[in-house]
């Protein structure tokens, strides 16, 4: 079931009055859904240190915006479908993943982000392409047309569906661990290395602040 996303609170574990239902909490959400997500955006960027940036900012919103997303329904296709479009929202090229563990994933790489996200929603997924369309905000007739593109890329031509899959699983094993998203920066993401850098930055300006109150 699909839901609104909704802005409220992030406060969960209280039960859905009209229905009888109890809500899952967003702390429930990191240990056990996230970690499907996590597998899906690694697919979707094949490269750990993007997926960890692209989870890691969405879930800010999730957070935020929780009440509201678990209210209607399962929460994952609603954060799946903002993983989507934050990815697809983009501009910068993306990062270059992995080439060695199956024949396509240098070709894989090679995608505009619009042509590689038809073809995960599709064989990793499993998606309709109705359903490709609302992920992506576009028509069915754009879907289609971005699938046609990319499997007649350089090195797609005569891929077929098992292979993309057997090609997706491979990318899976780049996915991060929940804790590397939804705790603090650990130094080896691309936002943790920027938090490393700030503080290091922020150490080395106040050394002469206290080697000055250290010597007056």
């Amino acid at each position: 079931m699909r839901g609104t996303g909704r802005p409220g609170a992030a406060g969960a574990g209280e039960h859905d009055d009209r229905a009888g239902t109890r809500r899952l909490t967003y702390e429930e959400f990191l240990a056990g859904p996230l970690v499907e997500l996590l597998r899906f955006a690694a697919v979707l960027t094949g490269h750990r240190g993007a997926t960890e940036e692209l989870v890691r900012h969405v879930l800010l919103r999730v957070r935020r915006d929780w009440a509201g997303i678990v209210r209607d329904g399962a929460p994952e296709p609603v954060v799946r479908r903002m993983i989507v479009r934050e990815y697809l929202s983009r501009r910068r090229r993306p990062v270059a993943g992995p080439t060695e563990g199956h024949p396509l994933l240098g070709a894989l790489g090679a995608l505009p982000r619009g042509q590689r996200a038809v073809l995960v929603l599709r064989h990793h997924t499993g998606l309709s392409d109705a359903d490709i369309a609302d992920e992506m905000l576009c028509g069915v007739g754009v879907v289609r047309e971005q699938a046609e593109w990319a499997v007649d890329s350089p090195g797609l031509r005569g891929a077929g569906a098992g292979d993309l899959r057997a090609a997706f699983v491979v990318l899976e094993r780049q996915a991060p661990e929940p804790s590397a998203v939804s705790g603090p920066p650990d130094g080896r993401s691309v936002l943790g290395r920027r938090a490393v850098l700030l503080a290091a930055v922020g150490l080395a300006a106040a050394a002469p602040v206290a080697a000055g109150l250290d010597g007056g």
